[in-house]
C-alpha cells in the first residue's frame, strides 16, 4: 500500500482583505486543484497571534504567507509536498532564507541589534539580486524570511508553534527568527526552496492603521516593537546563536 501524500494547507494571516485575496487568487492559479488556501482576516491583532489561530488549521504541512507574496511557479504546490516526502528531516521550508543568523562577534561585541543579520540571503525572488544570491536549486539555510515559511505539522507541534513564540512576548517583529531558532533547537532542517515569487513587503510598517494600533496598546511605533524583538531573540536563544549552515 502507498503512502498517502501529505497534505498542505496555506494560511494568509492579513489585516488587508483585499491584498489577501489577490494572493490567493495568484497562489490557486498557479497551484494545483487541491490547493487550500485559508485567508485569516483579523485586524487589530498582532501577526504572531493570527499566527497562532492558523497553526490550529489542518494539515500535514501548513504554510504561512503574508498577504502580498506573489507564487509564479507552476504547481509549486506539489513542489512543496514533494520536497517534504523526501527529506524527512526539514521541518520548515520557504522562498528565502540566509545561511547564517547573527555576526560571528555575537555576544563579544557590546549589544547592537544590527549584530543578528541575517548572513547571505538566497531566493529565486523576481528581485532576488536585490536582496542578495540568486539560487535555483533547494539550499539549506538558518533562517528563513518571514513572508513564507512552510512547515512540518509534526514539527511545529514538537517546537511549540507561533503560540510559544507570541508567549516570548514577539508580536511583529523577529517571529521569523524564532522559529529558525527553535527548529535548530530540535534538531530540524530548514531548507530554502527556489520558487519563482516576489514579495512586496513593507506595507505593515507603514500602516496608519498599524500605528494605531500600536498607540492604542501604549507602544510608540514600529521601531519600538522592532528593537524589543531583537532583544527577545539576543536574549532567548543565547544558547545556540550565531546559527550557521553550509551551502
Amino acid at each position: 500500500m502507498e503512502d498517502k501524500e501529505l497534505k498542505l494547507t496555506i494560511i494568509i494571516p492579513t489585516w488587508n482583505l483585499g491584498e489577501a485575496t489577490k494572493t490567493k487568487e495568484i497562489l490557486e492559479e498557479h497551484g494545483s486543484p487541491d490547493l487550500d488556501v485559508i485567508i485569516l482576516n483579523s485586524p487589530n491583532t498582532s501577526a504572531v497571534d493570527n499566527l497562532a489561530k492558523g497553526g490550529e488549521m489542518p494539515g500535514d504541512i501548513i504554510g504561512f504567507l503574508h498577504d502580498d507574496v506573489r507564487v509564479f511557479t507552476k504547481d509549486w504546490d506539489k513542489d512543496v509536498v514533494r520536497f517534504f516526502e523526501s527529506h524527512p528531516k526539514c521541518g520548515m521550508l520557504g522562498f528565502g532564507g540566509a545561511v547564517g543568523l547573527g555576526t560571528d562577534n555575537l555576544y563579544q561585541a557590546p549589544y547592537d541589534y544590527h549584530q543578528l543579520a541575517r548572513v547571505r540571503f538566497m531566493s529565486n525572488m523576481v528581485d532576488a539580486e536585490d536582496h542578495g544570491d540568486r539560487v535555483i536549486v533547494p539550499q539549506r539555510v538558518a533562517v528563513l524570511d518571514g513572508f513564507s515559511q512552510i512547515i512540518r505539522r509534526e514539527a511545529y507541534g514538537e517546537v511549540g508553534g507561533w503560540r510559544k513564540v507570541r508567549n516570548m512576548g514577539l508580536t511583529f517583529h523577529m517571529y521569523d527568527a524564532a522559529m529558525a531558532c527553535m527548529m535548530a533547537e530540535h534538531g530540524w532542517e530548514v531548507w530554502m526552496l527556489p520558487v519563482s515569487c516576489e514579495h512586496l513587503g513593507g506595507r505593515t510598517s507603514v500602516s496608519k492603521a498599524y500605528d494605531s494600533w500600536l498607540r492604542s496598546q501604549g507602544i510608540k511605533g514600529d521601531q519600538q516593537v522592532h528593537e524589543e524583538a531583537h532583544k527577545v531573540i539576543y536574549r532567548r536563544f543565547r544558547h545556540i546563536l550565531p546559527l550557521r549552515v553550509e551551502a
